[in-house]
């Protein structure tokens, strides 16, 4: 294995990873908006949400990239053999698109967005695709590849357009 590859296992997953969990908890403890609030307020509790959606994006690319495309990394040049993981349905992967990567005609307004609770299910499939990856690793990858658990996301204090706002109890997601 090149050291390209090498560092897609070591190094750049990993912060994919990382990045995304953070960035929903991150999101999960943001505050409400409120009326009066500043620039700097209301930057602090979009950053969360974009920082989440451009990390699902790359990880879900990761996951359904071939092995077979040069250009970009792959699960598939780590596994013993290609796999199929449950990603985002093409819809939502375009919203996505259009809502974190570009500015164009097609990005959404507020009430279109992608929601926390659009995230949980994103973040659910992103875990499984991870967990099946770390558990069909070639045997110099797993040398490599620090196995990880996903981070538990409580539904407790849950942003207020996510249709669970009101719930009183915590919850575990997955």
């Amino acid at each position: 294995m090149d050291d390209a590859h090498k560092n897609i296992l070591r190094e750049h997953l990993p912060y994919e990873i990382d990045l995304l969990e953070q960035c929903i908890e991150a999101w999960r403890k943001s505050t409400p908006a409120s009326i009066r609030e500043s620039k700097e307020v209301w930057a602090k509790r979009e950053m969360p949400k974009n920082g989440f959606w451009l990390h699902a994006r790359n990880l879900i690319e990761f996951f359904e990239t071939s092995a077979a495309d040069r250009q970009a990394a792959a699960a598939d040049h780590f596994t013993t053999k290609p796999r199929h993981y449950e990603m985002p349905s093409k819809e939502t992967k375009q919203k996505i698109h259009a809502q974190i990567a570009h500015l164009n005609y097609d990005r959404v307004t507020e009430f279109g967005k992608l929601t926390f609770d659009d995230a949980l299910r994103i973040k659910s499939q992103i875990d499984r695709a991870v967990a099946e990856f770390q558990d069909h690793l070639t045997a110099e990858a797993q040398a490599l590849w620090e196995k990880r658990a996903p981070i538990k996301v409580l539904y407790e204090n849950l942003p207020s357009q996510s249709s669970t706002a009101s719930w009183s109890k915590p919850i575990e997601w997955p």
